[in-house]
């Protein structure tokens, strides 16, 4: 009787090992799971893209700002490259927490063409046309999904986008005459952008102390 009981035991006990092991290769067989965070993710990656893009463009700017001594414009455009940097790594650094991948894109070389003063207007239909794009769609996506990191990091993006539209604003309104000693400095934490003459002791986006700030004089 003992023996049986113990067969039947052992009967048992193999099926479910058995059972257990096919359900397992059955699920890594299976379609591969969407992940909750998969809008987030492609939302940030098209975030990376798209400050890649610019960081790019405003250095070929810089460059034109330097060929024609414009020197407040030059610092002006560097600022703002080294800014878009910082949100394309922000961006891409969320997106790998969230368990995305990004590569980012070989540099590609901007159009050059026109003077400083137009390439100013032109940086600034391209802050304006990304101001009024999806950049509060992405921050609300982020909230639905009770995604406040990611949320943050877009807010940080989106704010300072309309920081680089009001500073490119105010040098195309001065017509770029500025005293010698003004200049721009960056948070190198969140890419927060500040005019040098009115700079913040923290920076209001991630409370980063001013003598951190990256400056271009």
């Amino acid at each position: 009787m003992r023996l049986r009981l113990l067969f039947i035991f052992c009967v048992l006990i193999a099926a479910a090992a058995l059972g257990w092991v096919f359900s397992r290769a059955s699920r890594d067989d299976g379609p591969a799971k969407v992940s909750v965070w998969a809008e987030n993710i492609d939302d940030l990656e098209q975030c990376c893209r798209i400050k890649s893009a610019k960081a790019s463009l405003y250095d070929a700017y810089a460059a034109t700002a330097r060929r024609e001594k414009k020197a407040n414009a030059m610092c002006l455009f560097q600022a703002l490259a080294a800014s878009e940097r910082i949100h394309e790594a922000n961006c891409a650094e969320a997106l790998r927490l969230l368990g995305g991948q990004y590569t980012p894109s070989l540099r590609r070389t901007a159009d050059t063409t026109g003077t400083t003063a137009r390439q100013v207007a032109r940086a600034i239909v391209v802050e304006r046309k990304l101001h009024d794009r999806e950049a509060g769609e992405m921050i609300r996506r982020a909230m639905e999904k009770h995604n406040r990191y990611a949320a943050r990091i877009l807010t940080w993006t989106a704010a300072s986008d309309l920081k680089h539209l009001i500073l490119l604003e105010h040098y195309q309104s001065n017509a770029g005459h500025f005293p010698p000693d003004r200049g721009y400095a960056v948070c190198p934490h969140c890419g927060n952008t500040f005019d040098t003459a009115y700079c913040d002791p923290y920076c209001p986006f991630c409370m980063t102390a001013d003598e951190e700030f990256v400056r271009y004089l």
